[in-house]
């Protein structure tokens, strides 16, 4: 998911400690520590098909041949392209009346978002063609989808673990990442219309955590902080010509649980 017409605070993008800063990185470290999870968490992904082992680099289903295709100034490709072999990491109903899934695919190089009118389960290995991509300078997605053909099913599903990392769309795009911390109060950011974003302290640093604003989390404009938080998320992306911001997208409530800060 992507906003294109509002304004980003770029501030808040990621925020690292200063050079030398072992005070702030020892009180983020405990933070961390902290906010350790109770027990072993998979989100809405099989716990038999979640893997942290990245995809080979020769699982390649041509999305990042997609990626290239797509010009950067907003316009997308239409030549007609084979994919096969990709891995379903997410699957999201739209609420329209013509049934439609933004289901998030994945090889060894890049995981993309892509418009489809027929389901899938998380870890079915598919096959479509794509009659256009569509891109700006950052975002990519995939549309105009025909010839859905499910290959196989129970395949692993990869996780990126970003931790001290931080996020990485410009590298992977919509890769589905996890990450642990203390959500310590609201961003400044503009997210969009019904979107919130929140800032996710771990591991010395900053990311930002996308909600609708109407979430079952009862987090809002007024949250203060005191909640640890995991998230198990497609990695999303805000830009404008200026600038742009990452985050988790949560779009769903199975993708992040919340319990108390100690």
């Amino acid at each position: 998911m992507v906003d294109t017409d509002a304004r980003v605070d770029s501030d808040v993008s990621s925020d690292t400690d200063a050079p030398g800063d072992t005070d702030l990185k020892a009180d983020t470290d405990a933070v961390t520590a902290r906010c350790a999870p109770p027990e072993i968490w998979r989100s809405d992904i099989p716990a038999d098909l979640y893997t942290a082992v990245p995809y080979p680099s020769s699982s390649d289903a041509l999305l990042q041949h997609m990626v290239d295709g797509t010009s950067a100034n907003g316009g997308g490709s239409s030549a007609d392209i084979v994919v096969d072999g990709t891995v379903v990491a997410v699957v999201e109903e739209s609420l329209s009346d013509i049934p439609t899934w933004m289901t998030f695919v994945a090889d060894g190089h890049v995981t993309l978002p892509v418009r489809s009118k027929q389901p899938s389960a998380i870890g079915d290995k598919v096959a479509f063609v794509s009659a256009r991509t569509r891109g700006s300078a950052e975002y990519r997605s995939v549309e105009d989808v025909s010839d859905w053909i499910p290959r196989s099913t129970g395949n692993p599903v990869y996780v990126a673990e970003v931790q001290a990392a931080g996020l990485t769309y410009l590298t992977t795009f919509s890769q589905r990442s996890h990450l642990t911390g203390e959500l310590t109060g609201v961003s400044s950011l503009d997210c969009g219309l019904g979107f919130t974003c929140f800032r996710l302290e771990h591991d010395g640093r900053s990311d930002l955590v996308r909600l609708p604003t109407d979430n079952t989390f009862a987090l809002d404009a007024d949250y203060a902080g005191g909640l640890c938080a995991e998230v198990i998320a497609p990695a999303g992306i805000r830009q404008t010509v200026s600038s742009s911001a990452q985050f988790l997208d949560v779009l769903k409530p199975a993708w992040m649980r919340t319990w108390s800060a100690p």
